[in-house]
């Protein structure tokens, strides 16, 4: 929510419209509560196994690699992304998924 109290801040400074720097402040205190809600739901959610490492990091989101370790282990050869699909590692997803839902 940063973004929105810095160009809340820059559009008191030029004079903006009483109702819009109110508007921005609601919009403030939403982020920050979704931010607080999120935290608390992954504080209280139970930690990830590390076969759950790897799930969701290959697109389109149909594929889905083992997630038991002893599936993994099974497995001859590591799992490969559909044909069409495109490989990231962990942190270009992150950093994908976050630019994705900023357009949003």
């Amino acid at each position: 929510h940063l973004p929105l109290q810095l160009g809340g801040g820059r559009l008191a400074r030029l004079g903006g419209e009483e109702s819009t720097l109110r508007a921005i402040d609601a919009l403030t205190a939403r982020a920050a509560a979704a931010v607080d809600a999120a935290e608390t739901f992954a504080r209280a959610s139970p930690e990830p196994g590390l076969a759950d490492l790897d799930a969701a990091v290959f697109s389109p989101p149909s594929f889905s690699p083992p997630r038991h370790a002893a599936a993994a282990a099974a497995a001859a050869a590591p799992p490969q992304p559909p044909s069409g699909a495109r490989e990231r590692s962990f942190s270009e997803a992150i950093a994908e998924a976050h630019a994705v839902a900023l357009r949003s």
